[in-house]
């Protein structure tokens, strides 16, 4: 008889069907386009490195040189994440079950992600800053810092989608206001400084250039490694609340918000 019950037992264990929730955003699925995107902008940002080191800059040597040699390491850092990014949605992919855990690692995973595609445009408009006309440039840094201000959201409504998908209770304002104040406050702060503040000289940028690559790299890997710890160890249920998520995705906002000083 107890063996019976212990094999009864284990039949129920090894049992899988979805947590009931209510219809909302699948994360599963939208990790596989993802995890494509990943793939496309890793190739990219690979032939840009390519591109960069071939070419002569047509522009004074000073400056260009400086500028040069920023384009090519946001573009080999944005590489590096957008290759661990694509695993990690990969990873999100994968879940068999749809769960608050998936949305945690999408957000995780996201930060790492938001970067990587932020070191893209990065390169980019330093890219202008060599090879386009100075109306161009002006154009893409007026342009350029809007759409790296918009990022956070991408990663922040990870944070809301498991409330609204599996939680009955509803979202509370000041829990929102903490998410997406700590979410912005240091990219407010970048754009206010960029419009009207003085103009940072290639010099001045490149002192600070190195501490932002290490804190984008330490970011990125962080990112990785959480999203993947969660997929192994955590609960299906375990989320975060939404205070700490807007403190995790401000401290990815900080790093964004220096590269928009730095366009």
């Amino acid at each position: 008889m107890p063996k019976k019950a212990d094999k009864s037992s284990q039949e129920k264990n090894i049992q899988v069907g979805e947590l009931p929730h209510k219809p909302h955003y699948e994360v599963r699925t939208a990790s596989q386009s993802y995890s494509n995107i990943a793939a496309v902008l890793a190739g990219f940002a690979f032939a840009a490195v390519i591109l960069v080191v071939q070419t002569t800059p047509p522009t004074s040597p000073e400056s260009a040189v400086i500028y040069r040699y920023l384009a090519t390491i946001a573009f080999l850092m944005a590489f590096i994440g957008c290759v661990v990014s694509g695993f990690v949605f990969a990873t999100v992919t994968g879940e068999e079950i749809l769960a608050p855990r998936s949305h945690t690692m999408a957000l995780l995973g996201g930060m790492g992600f938001s970067i990587s595609s932020n070191l893209v445009m990065f390169g980019l408009a330093t890219l202008t800053k060599i090879f386009l006309s100075p109306d161009i440039t002006s154009f893409v840094k007026v342009i350029f810092p809007i759409a790296m201000f918009l990022s956070p959201l991408f990663v922040a409504f990870s944070a809301v989608d498991p409330i609204i998908g599996f939680e009955k209770e509803p979202i509370k304002t000041k829990d929102l206001i903490q998410l997406f104040s700590f979410s912005f406050l240091p990219l407010i702060i970048a754009l206010l400084v960029k419009y009207f503040g003085s103009e940072i000289s290639a010099n001045t940028i490149s002192v600070f250039f190195k501490p932002v690559m290490v804190a984008a790299f330490i970011v990125i890997l962080l990112s990785a490694a959480s999203a993947l710890s969660v997929s192994s160890f955590a609960d299906i249920k375990f989320r975060l609340s939404l205070p700490i998520s807007g403190i995790i995705v401000g401290i990815h906002s900080c790093v964004v918000a220096a590269l928009i000083l730095m366009i």
